[in-house]
């Protein structure tokens, strides 16, 4: 008896190791990993094309996260992007730009404090837009964390979104409505009216960055009024 006693636990307990690694297994098939964020680094700009939609009022307060004018400060950096569901990858160039005026902050992320941000897209949108490295522009920006009721994705980690900002920055809205080129104007600085969607525009020849901050905080006031406070 005493021998049948002490053989027992030696028995079950392998057989309960073994029914563990079985469920283990079984969960594992069951239940897939999300997919993280995944982009590699190039030696060139990938391929991408897209074909650019007009955007209007209410779709650009949607969209925009942060205004700034920044010199972009050297050539890009050129990104294979892993989109989660997708069977192929996507080209992305970011560019590093110091900021020099901030004329709207973001939405509802914490304020732009840095002094410099990254701006990506496509390498088709910044050609498009003719931005360059050292040139200095007027970028109206996205972050797809920073729009209304802002829902991420169930199929892919929690931390997919957190690490593409990380990773690319801001993004341009589109080519149309996101890049412009700024001139001195005395102490400020000033766009071509003509150049800026009617929804941005003064009423001069010359829309000054003065006139801009108060456009956007309205703009933002009768479409974001959930983060009107933030526009400088």
């Amino acid at each position: 008896m005493t021998t049948k006693k002490l053989l027992r636990p030696q028995i079950l307990f392998p057989a309960v190791i073994l029914i563990l690694l079985v469920i283990a297994l079984i969960l594992a098939v069951a239940v897939p990993s999300k997919p993280g964020f995944r982009a590699v680094k190039t030696d060139q700009p990938g391929s991408a094309m897209a074909s650019w939609a007009d955007v209007d009022e209410a779709r650009f307060y949607e969209r925009m996260a942060i205004a700034v004018y920044a010199h972009v400060k050297e050539e890009p950096q050129y990104y294979d992007h892993y989109v989660p569901g997708r069977d192929h990858t996507t080209g992305v160039s970011v560019y590093q730009a110091d900021v020099a005026s901030v004329l709207a902050q973001p939405c509802h992320l914490p304020a732009e404090e840095r002094s410099t941000i990254s701006v990506h897209s496509i390498p088709s949108a910044f050609s498009d837009a003719r931005v360059t490295s050292g040139g200095s522009y007027l970028f109206f920006l996205a972050d797809m964390r920073d729009v209304p009721d802002f829902e991420p994705d169930e199929t892919v980690s929690p931390s997919y979104y957190d690490d593409y900002a990380k990773t690319f920055g801001y993004a341009l809205i589109t080519p149309r409505v996101s890049v412009f080129r700024a001139e001195p104007y005395g102490d400020t600085m000033r766009v071509k009216t003509s150049h800026l969607p009617e929804y941005l525009r003064g009423e001069g020849e010359y829309t000054t960055f003065e006139e801009l901050r108060d456009i956007l905080a309205e703009g933002r006031q009768r479409f974001r009024p959930d983060a009107a406070q933030n526009a400088e």
